[in-house]
């Protein structure tokens, strides 16, 4: 297991989610305003960068702190969960809503009949353009983009790269329909 841990992960990477583990474990449930107020220190302490205004809400959970860069005036709601190994990169002027789930690292599927240990590890950033609002209970895939002056509706998947000025919800953004890059070209 530690082979594996070290294999998959840098340095920075480990002393991060130790901190993230341990200490934002702790920040993360403060309530009120000192809450955020701590919560941001911690963020413009152990991310890329964070920026100025912004809120983070209750119960957000974060992995992998040093990978993540959030800009100016974002909102992010109770319940999130940030799994950034492969980066997230969150825009200015981002509301995020509660309990959505964004993981950068999965392991290949590809690979059926091994244990997931022994299959590959895949690190792919998601990235949030500025002015975009995505809903609550989303799920956004690793390697992702959403684009400038997006919405993501309440609910939705997002398995492929949303153009700028584009509001998607529910099945426009199923991995498994056949139609899908067709029905998003017909819905712009």
């Amino acid at each position: 297991m530690v082979k594996y841990i070290l294999s998959n992960y840098s340095l920075k990477e480990l002393i991060s989610t130790i901190f993230d583990e341990y200490i934002w474990s702790i920040l993360k449930h403060l309530p009120g305003l000192e809450g955020m107020f701590l919560r941001k220190i911690y963020l413009k302490c152990f991310t890329k960068k964070c920026g100025k205004s912004v809120v983070v809400e209750k119960n957000v959970f974060i992995r992998s702190s040093s990978n993540l860069t959030v800009g100016n005036n974002v909102f992010i709601n109770r319940d999130v969960h940030l799994a950034a190994f492969g980066g997230i990169e969150i825009g200015d002027n981002v509301a995020i809503g509660p309990r959505v789930v964004m993981i950068t690292n999965d392991h290949k599927f590809s690979t059926l009949g091994t244990n997931y240990q022994s299959r590959s590890f895949v690190k792919k950033p998601i990235k949030i353009g500025k002015n975009s609002i995505v809903g609550s209970n989303c799920y956004l895939n690793p390697g992702v983009s959403i684009g400038e002056n997006c919405i993501v509706a309440a609910g939705t998947s997002v398995f492929i790269d949303i153009p700028d000025n584009t509001t998607v919800s529910g099945q426009i953004c199923d991995l498994y329909s056949k139609n899908m890059k067709k029905t998003i070209r017909n819905f712009l």
